[in-house]
């Protein structure tokens, strides 16, 4: 949660709270200094540091560990009288400040001012947010399953146990930490590439990846690697090792044996990687504002837009076309899942 909060940079610039997300940006964007923005991600990623390191500390002593004594399983109890009441209230009170009641806000926006911000304009940012959310999507699981198949298949190595480590450092990071890493890293390999650019008369200026969609492509990916990785270990896990052994014993290759045994068994834990993935590209917002190209919207940035210039009714149609899609994507998910334990 508290990595969360450190990311943030929507909510804290709308309310005007100077955090270290505003001052990246405001070092970046207002001063045109990337070298003080590289030092206030420094100073960042040294605050997050400590975080993760304090975590450890505080959790070396705890282990999960089987037990072979046999457990109960945990029953649920029935509240009624005053205390259901007082159960169902303090639920449905978090429900409605929670969720409900903004919902029910942008709603009645929207009905008012859908006929002024429903326009091709809006259908561009719609083509803009669902094409990156899908190919960031692809990238990522493609690059999960053939991660944690070898670190599965070669779990007692070294490479193996660093590879595992590796994965959950993108989603520790804040977005603008990302983001200008992957900016410095792009303009880098663009001066490298710029003989070639140069040959293939394609961009004056030499910056033909920074300037695409391409780096921000790559900013999703590393920052929600860990998510897609993490989803796609546990049914691993869930799924062991027996199958795939029986198969190499009976002399499938091991790409065979990836593609006929352990691929069926993985859809689920694929398609809820995939959800996952897709629901958080889809409403990320300090990524794509630092590394979009020039004149590139999407949903969240419209939003940020609208709400940045006081239109706050005129930023509930994008905001409730993003609880929507993500609505209508863990909707989906869930009746598979409920479908494939039936």
């Amino acid at each position: 949660m508290s990595l969360e909060v450190l990311n943030d940079y929507g909510v804290v610039v709308y309310f005007g709270i100077p955090t270290f997300s505003t001052a990246i940006f405001k070092s970046w964007f207002g001063m045109g200094d990337l070298n003080s923005a590289i030092r206030l991600a420094a100073i960042l990623m040294l605050m997050v540091a400590v975080v993760l390191i304090s975590e450890k500390f505080f959790r070396r002593t705890q282990r999960y560990s089987d037990t072979t004594a046999k457990v109960r399983p945990i029953t649920p109890q029935v509240l009624s009288g005053l205390k259901g009441m007082a159960a169902f209230s303090y639920c449905f009170l978090i429900f409605s400040l929670g969720f409900l009641l903004p919902t029910l806000q942008l709603l009645y926006w929207s009905l008012i001012t859908y006929s002024s911000t429903l326009n091709y304009q809006f259908l561009q940012l719609l083509f803009n947010s669902l094409l990156l959310s899908l190919v960031a999507v692809l990238l990522i699981v493609i690059i999960a399953v053939m991660i944690a198949n070898f670190c599965r298949i070669n779990e007692h190595t070294v490479i193996a146990k660093i590879y595992a480590n590796i994965t959950v450092i993108g989603y520790t990071v804040p977005g603008a930490v990302i983001a200008i890493g992957v900016m410095v890293f792009f303009i880098s390999l663009d001066n490298h590439l710029a003989w070639l650019y140069h040959l293939l008369n394609l961009n004056s200026s030499g910056l033909v990846l920074t300037a695409s969609t391409v780096m921000l492509i790559f900013a999703y990916v590393i920052r929600f690697w860990a998510m897609g990785f993490n989803s796609i270990q546990a049914g691993f896990e869930k799924v062991g090792k027996k199958f795939f052994e029986a198969s190499r014993t009976l002399g499938a290759s091991t790409t065979e044996t990836f593609v006929r045994v352990d691929l069926p068994m993985l859809k689920p834990a694929i398609f809820s990687s995939c959800v996952l993935v897709f629901v958080e590209v889809l409403k990320e917002l300090p990524l794509t504002l630092l590394l979009r190209p020039f004149n590139f919207d999407t949903l969240a940035t419209k939003v940020f837009q609208y709400a940045s210039d006081e239109m706050l009714a005129e930023a509930a149609v994008p905001s409730m076309i993003i609880i929507g899609i993500s609505f209508m994507t863990i909707f989906f998910f869930h009746h598979a899942a409920t479908r494939g334990e039936n």
